[in-house]
């Protein structure tokens, strides 16, 4: 459903580009959560680690367009830029597993379970700040290109073909996050996942 949306939005504008990455962000955000759990699931030593590699798997999947339209941008400089920030989107999958030796049982679903976990003190302070970082990093990304276009225009000159540098650049911003992401991991087994 990502990858549909995310073609989709290759010839969609306005509103109906807006709906088509929102369902493309919706269909990610139903694989990223699961696919946490089964990662949690597989291991009891190392689990940060795994996770780390996880997201950093993530992260690469969302960089590498950049990296696969870097030696191709020259053609498709001048039709690419009225794109502007449209990104397309790595797209991770994950399989679904009836059981795993580590994880914890799900309790079963219950709106009324909603006003007590709202209430509670550590998930009203975490979410917030799970969702600003889910904003500064996506918008991050999905900005990334066009800011280092925009850069080197005014730096070059607006008819300087810098599509290439931007796609090799972004690639590099975004997929260096991996790099985060599994030392994240590797650190929080070793100092306690808290810190």
């Amino acid at each position: 459903m990502a990858a549909l949306a995310t073609l989709a939005l290759r010839s969609r504008a306005g509103s109906d580009g807006i709906a088509c990455r929102l369902l493309t962000g919706a269909a990610l955000a139903g694989v990223y959560p699961p696919g946490m759990k089964i990662a949690a699931g597989w291991f009891r030593e190392g689990r940060g680690l795994a996770i780390g590699i996880l997201v950093g798997a993530l992260t690469i999947g969302s960089a590498s367009p950049h990296l696969v339209r870097w030696p191709f941008a020259g053609g498709v400089a001048r039709r690419s830029r009225r794109r502007g920030a449209q990104r397309a989107r790595g797209v991770s999958s994950s399989f679904l597993f009836e059981r795993w030796s580590y994880a914890a049982p799900s309790p079963p679903f219950s709106l009324a379970a909603a006003p007590r976990i709202l209430r509670d003190r550590a998930v009203a302070l975490a979410k917030p700040r799970y969702l600003g970082h889910m904003w500064e990093v996506y918008a991050m990304w999905t900005w990334m290109a066009v800011f280092i276009t925009a850069s080197e225009h005014a730096r070059r000159g607006a008819d300087a073909d810098v599509t290439g540098l931007a796609a090799l650049v972004t690639f590099a911003v975004v997929g260096s996050g991996a790099i985060g992401c599994w030392l994240g991991g590797r650190y929080a087994d070793r100092w306690g996942r808290t810190w």
